[in-house]
């Protein structure tokens, strides 16, 4: 993967923290630190899993880096109170050592941040067997957080099918069922929605308990 990309990317998640005023800033704890050669993008009011702008990107690139450089970003999201965070390792990130140096600071190696790029031509036409066709039932969940869209009320019957599906789905100690570690948290922020914007909520404790407990901290 190109440097490039990556130096893209940064520049992107930059972009971000200087698309926010001073409200927005204040309300989201959003901040953003260079830290060797890393973007540092903190948003301390956001839920663990935002994961999307709690991370550090181009660490590494732009010259060889050393153990406080790592040290400094973790103390960084430390500070914020930031729990889940991740830091991109670009295959050329230097020095090699780099990724000892996060495993002894305590984070632990993660799946890979996928990148996908093509060039500027037209795509070629796409083949698809996907079909166009009526919400049912069993499609409620894509649509729990549609429901301020649903001025109408069409879809009141198949998002109430779905709340009720999702909170059958809930352990005791507030977690969801689920094979990948998201789950949990894309459960109980529907599951919000759904509190927040119907007549007939779901309680407090089914949509805010420690089901968003499982934190954590990683390399990528």
């Amino acid at each position: 993967m190109a440097v490039e990309e990556e130096e893209v990317e940064r520049h992107a998640l930059a972009a971000i923290h200087g698309a926010a005023d001073d409200v927005q800033k204040a309300g989201l704890e959003l901040q953003s630190v260079n830290v060797g050669g890393a973007l540092v993008s903190i948003a301390g009011a956001l839920p663990l899993s935002s994961i999307v702008v709690n991370r550090a990107i181009g660490l590494g690139l732009s010259g060889p880096e050393d153990p406080e450089t790592i040290h400094r970003i973790v103390a960084l999201y430390r500070d914020a109170g930031v729990a889940r965070y991740f830091i991109h390792v670009h295959p050329d990130a230097q020095p090699p050592e780099i990724r000892d140096w996060l495993l002894e600071a305590g984070l632990e190696k993660a799946r890979g941040w996928m990148k996908f790029t093509r060039g500027r031509d037209a795509p070629p036409p796409a083949d698809t067997d996907l079909t166009v066709r009526p919400a049912e039932t069993a499609d409620g969940p894509a649509f729990l957080d549609f429901r301020d869209q649903d001025a109408k009320g069409l879809f009141e019957t198949n998002l109430a099918n779905a709340v009720q599906w999702l909170v059958s789905q809930q352990k005791k100690n507030g977690s969801f069922k689920g094979r990948y570690s998201y789950s949990t948290p894309i459960a109980v922020m529907a599951l919000g929605q759904a509190a927040s914007s119907s007549a007939a909520k779901p309680s407090s404790d089914t949509a805010g308990t420690s089901g968003v407990s499982g934190c954590e901290s990683r390399w990528m």
